[in-house]
């Protein structure tokens, strides 16, 4: 389902349609075999190639893949920002937003953010902290961080600092409903 010709040809022939330089790897033993009709397998082979540091290789799968669902995406979108090719990230980013039918969620916005912060992109940082608030992700504080090093590391103090208050007082006035309600006030 994943290669376009992945149920129509023979494993040897999947193996053949990798770049050379993964034909003689573990990957394309999955090919082989015949487990690439799993989007769970492709996108395990995107993460483990990231984690590997592998990135070309990781590129490489993800771009034979015929359908990409969130998980893909973030799974290429993490490996580029934890490896440390962010503007590949950012590009990537980009290309997200215009396929249909995938929606970022917070895992997404923290790699877009991570790849800001250590780029030291403070506008595109801020145009993803802005879609990340329309999009209506919850900001929980995995996120509230990676927002707030954004802008510390793009040496926007300022702006940490105000984005840091308006999280205080909300998670404070959170905690405040949920406490009065779990008391039966």
């Amino acid at each position: 389902m994943l290669l376009a010709s992945s149920k129509t040809s023979s494993p040897s022939s999947r193996a053949t349609s990798l770049p050379s330089n993964a034909r003689d790897s573990e990957i394309s033993l999955v090919l082989r075999h015949g487990l690439d009709l799993d989007d769970y397998v492709f996108n395990a082979l995107v993460t483990c190639c990231c984690r590997c540091d592998e990135i070309e290789l990781a590129r490489n799968v993800f771009n034979g893949m015929v359908e990409r669902d969130l998980v893909s995406w973030n799974s290429m979108n993490g490996g580029y920002s934890q490896c440390g090719f962010y503007e590949e990230c950012k590009r990537l980013y980009l290309e997200m937003l215009s396929v249909a039918g995938v929606s970022p969620n917070a895992v997404t916005f923290m790699s877009w953010m991570q790849a800001c912060g250590q780029s030291k992109d403070l506008v595109f940082g801020m145009e993803v902290h802005r879609f990340t608030n329309e999009s209506g992700i919850e900001m929980d504080v995995s996120l509230c961080n990676v927002v707030i090093a954004m802008y510390v590391k793009c040496g926007s103090l300022e702006y940490a600092r105000e984005f840091f208050e308006e999280m205080r007082m909300r998670f404070f006035i959170g905690q405040l409903f949920q406490g009065t309600w779990f008391m039966g006030f």
